[in-house]
């Protein structure tokens, strides 16, 4: 394949305390209401890419991605989700009007190839792994197709960890150990854009990818890893034999629901907490009303159970569900107060696109527009069933407000470290050093 070069771009998103600035004397402790993890997208694809083939960065958190000269580059392409939509399309006509090539790929041109193909003149939907060769052949040829569309069972790709200069602010990388998801659960959009089944990655090349982290703390990708399906459970046990066998150290959150809780028993918790989790980045409100699952006893009854573990809680309270009122203090504070958590967040539940959850309330004319931006959940973009958009936007105004109202900045820096790691709040070194050596 001849030479060939192209312009990666990753498109700035909205966090909290940019859309509620009003918040910022109340969460000026560290990282909370503004905390972004590494993204994996671009660091994959420029991985997988063939050689022969470079490629320059561009992260519009650090510069602006309208003002870097892709200097003659063959291509660009925006890898981006639902809440960079907006400022992924604003960039790509800049570009496209001066006469560069736009390839899209990522989540949200994976769930809306259609709407995307406005912006692009190539899409990508799914892996990018194993379609690279076909892609620059017809960039090439001045024959790019509309859509390429990547299959779940490719082979992983490595990321390529230092593609994405990230900047000081973030310390935490993320490690994916599978692809596809086999529930079916309303709200999210792995399986359609990733395949309805999950493709386990071979652990040795997970570990290797692990031993390549930039950082200490490790969120852990994949939600299966903690169920008790038997492949999940077996795969998770190598995992702990090849940290163990390679004395890797790092400090793992996990995504988890409630019900994975009732599910995770104290032998596998042991194991896992063992193995370097330390935290659970628990997800309420998404799977049930948040009036079910925090009035069940049970949850409480996990939650303080995995504490004596050793492994802590980020609470995440999910505001919006068919099932809850518009106000729901009265159901999240109390618990906030009864199970320890040493961090929470509150978000407003997203519909993204490529989910049953959206095609839903689009059925029922309850979305309330198409404004990628404030898909973030900062803002409530449907209309709820109970109560107005207005009254839960109050409501998690107040519920972070309340959160921290007693916490000082000291307080909730030492529960970061507590969660992540004492690496979370150091500037990161020019030279890194494995935290296990």
């Amino acid at each position: 394949m001849q030479a060939m070069r192209l312009h990666f771009i990753y498109p700035r998103w909205r966090k909290l305390l940019e859309d509620h600035p009003q918040l910022c004397a109340q969460l000026s402790a560290h990282e909370v209401g503004s905390l972004r993890m590494t993204s994996l997208g671009i660091p994959t694809a420029i991985a997988a890419l063939p050689a022969g083939v470079t490629a320059s960065v561009c992260n519009d958190h650090l510069e602006d991605a309208c003002s870097v000269d892709p200097a003659g580059a063959d291509a660009i392409c925006i890898g981006f989700f639902t809440p960079q939509a907006s400022r992924a399309y604003a960039i790509a006509e800049l570009w496209r009007r001066r006469g560069y090539p736009i390839i899209f790929g990522g989540i949200h041109p994976s769930a809306c190839p259609e709407e995307c193909l406005n912006h692009a003149d190539a899409v990508i939907t799914g892996p990018v792994e194993g379609l690279w060769e076909t892609v620059l052949a017809d960039l090439a040829a001045g024959k790019l197709q509309r859509r390429y569309s990547g299959q779940p069972c490719a082979p992983f790709a490595m990321p390529q960890r230092g593609a994405l200069s990230s900047g000081s602010q973030l310390r935490i990388d993320v490690l994916q150990t599978s692809r596809g998801c086999d529930r079916q659960c309303a709200f999210c959009v792995v399986p359609a854009v990733n395949g309805d089944g999950i493709q386990r990655r071979d652990v040795e090349a997970a570990l290797d990818d692990c031993a390549n982290t930039n950082h200490p703390a490790v969120f852990l990708a994949d939600e299966n890893l903690l169920h008790d399906d038997p492949n999940d459970v077996a795969w998770a046990q190598a995992f702990h034999e090849g940290l163990q066998r390679r004395r890797l150290r790092r400090w793992f959150t996990a995504a988890a629901y409630p019900r994975t809780l009732t599910r995770l028993n104290s032998e596998r918790a042991r194991a896992w907490q063992q193995a370097g989790l330390r935290q659970l980045y628990l997800i309420c409100g998404y799977m049930q009303p948040l009036s079910r699952e925090l009035t069940d006893g049970a949850l409480l009854s996990d939650v303080l159970r995995l504490q004596d573990i050793g492994i802590e809680c980020l609470a995440t309270f999910t505001l919006g569900n068919d099932g809850d009122p518009a106000a729901v203090d009265d159901i999240v504070l109390p618990f906030w107060a009864a199970c320890g958590a040493h961090l929470a967040e509150v978000t407003i539940s997203v519909p993204f696109p490529g989910t049953a959850r959206f095609e839903c309330l689009d059925r029922q004319g309850r979305l309330l527009h198409r404004h990628w931006e404030r898909y973030n959940g900062s803002w409530c973009v449907f209309v709820p069933r109970h109560g107005s958009p207005a009254e839960v936007e109050a409501c998690s105004l107040r519920l972070w407000q309340s959160l921290y109202a007693e916490r000082s900045r000291y307080q909730v820096q030492q529960a970061y470290v507590r969660g992540f790691g004492q690496d979370i709040l150091r500037e990161p070194a020019a030279d890194r050093q494995d935290p296990g050596n």
